[in-house]
């Protein structure tokens, strides 16, 4: 989750200090967020620690688009670990610790919550002979901003070196990606589709990449 959408908040004053993990989402990925949180809260039920995320709800209005947004995130504060993990994930510039938190995907599962958080499915049309249009076979998006191309090359050899495919490291106007083709994300999209299948907000995410593969 660090690897996606999830981030650590270390606060330290003399009037308060605090270490907690978050991760937002908009309210049209809900169902998703409240299956994180049951990730995260079944760990404790296993170990028989008393300790579970919170649930948060907001709305913000935004001046520039004369628009309420509606949010939902979740908050887990554990102090004793959270401080510790947040010294193995985060570099001194406070940029994540990439070969970290690769080093510690171990399960398809991690992969699905990655790839559901940061990537997209990428599809474009074409026209049969009657002029009819049809959408070609979708290809994966990864988006991997902040990181640099350096960390970005990295993580490419990471998914050749595990998976066995070739992503390509292109530059857009947020920041770098690592794109698949259409026969990786193929290769790749039944590690993670049991999870997608669960999720009504991942399954209109990832609609197409459930018909076709």
């Amino acid at each position: 989750m660090l690897l996606g959408d999830g981030y650590l908040r270390i606060v330290d004053t003399p009037r308060h200090s605090s270490s907690t993990f978050w991760i937002e989402h908009s309210q049209y990925q809900m169902d998703y967020l409240l299956w994180k949180k049951d990730q995260i809260d079944s760990i404790f039920q296993d170990k028989n620690i008393d300790r579970v995320c919170r649930f948060y709800s907001r709305d913000r209005y935004d001046k520039r688009t004369n628009k309420i947004y509606r949010s939902c995130s979740i908050c887990l504060n554990w102090r004793p670990y959270l401080s510790f993990l947040y010294r193995k994930v985060y570099k001194g510039d406070r940029s994540k610790n990439i070969r970290f938190l690769l080093d510690n995907i171990s399960l398809d599962k991690h992969l699905a919550i990655w790839f559901m958080d940061d990537a997209s499915e990428s599809k474009s049309k074409a026209k049969h002979i009657d002029g009819t249009v049809y959408f070609k076979n979708p290809y994966f998006r990864l988006a991997m901003y902040p990181q640099t191309i350096g960390e970005c090359q990295l993580t490419k050899e990471w998914f050749q070196r595990i998976y066995h495919v070739y992503p390509s490291i292109n530059k857009y106007k947020h920041g770098p990606i690592l794109q698949f083709s259409v026969a990786d994300s193929k290769r790749l999209f039944p590690h993670i589709r049991p999870y997608v299948a669960n999720i009504e907000s991942m399954r209109r995410k990832f609609s197409l990449c459930l018909e076709r593969y």
